[in-house]
């Protein structure tokens, strides 16, 4: 994970990381893997129900006979994280009014979550015949384990991005947004490196509760 965690090191001084409180955020990186300057964003509420899955592919073999077939590994498979977080505005913002980046108890809902929206977009260059690819994202929920072993931080693409306005302002400006998010985890970086059981060592040794087992 050494590209992970390199990127780690160069935003670890940048100043959404400075408060006391824990913010969950998003970094939406450039070609090389290089943070898009100004384009950091943290969630205004703590996500809900964080889901992480990880498949596993193996082949089968079928035995004449048997009742079970063998397994053979092949590979792993995807690995998401989803989540349900909300925004909310005491205050009604214009359409382009920017939120008070201080001030977490109210946010423009409807900038936000078009800032999501547009992360999962891909970006059509003028005068060429091709898209770029939606941004990779690094993730970071602060010390929910979403990477490998004890790691908060995922290099990722958005792969769902479902809204639902649950209130609005007079006018019809949101007022109250959920947002259900999924995000893929990806290998592609400058520093591309697989990972294996060793990376969850520091969770062996952590988690020493072993009573009944005899051991």
């Amino acid at each position: 994970m050494a590209g992970l965690l390199s990127l780690a090191g160069a935003i670890s001084g940048a100043s959404f990381l400075k408060s006391d409180d824990a913010f969950a955020f998003l970094i939406p990186l450039d070609e090389q893997y290089r943070p898009e300057p100004g384009t950091t964003r943290s969630f205004q509420f703590w996500p809900a129900e964080i889901s992480d899955s990880h498949a596993v592919n193996y082949s089968t073999k079928s035995i004449p006979g048997s009742n079970l077939p063998f397994y053979q590994w092949i590979s792993g498979g995807e690995h998401k994280v989803s989540f349900t977080t909300m925004f909310a505005a005491d205050i009604k913002y214009d359409v382009k009014g920017k939120s008070d980046p201080e001030d977490k108890h109210t946010v423009n809902v409807a900038a936000a979550t078009q800032y999501l929206q547009s992360l999962k977009e891909p970006t059509y260059v003028q005068g060429k015949e091709y898209a770029l690819p939606p941004p990779a994202l690094f993730l970071c929920i602060p010390n929910v384990p979403i990477g490998p072993g004890m790691n908060d931080r995922m290099l990722c693409v958005m792969t769902q991005c479902d809204i639902e306005y649950k209130k609005e302002f007079s006018d019809g400006t949101p007022r109250l947004a959920e947002v259900s998010l999924e995000f893929a985890e990806i290998l592609q970086n400058n520093n591309t490196k697989f990972y294996g059981r060793s990376e969850y060592s520091t969770a062996l040794s952590a988690y020493g509760f072993s009573r009944g087992t005899g051991r």
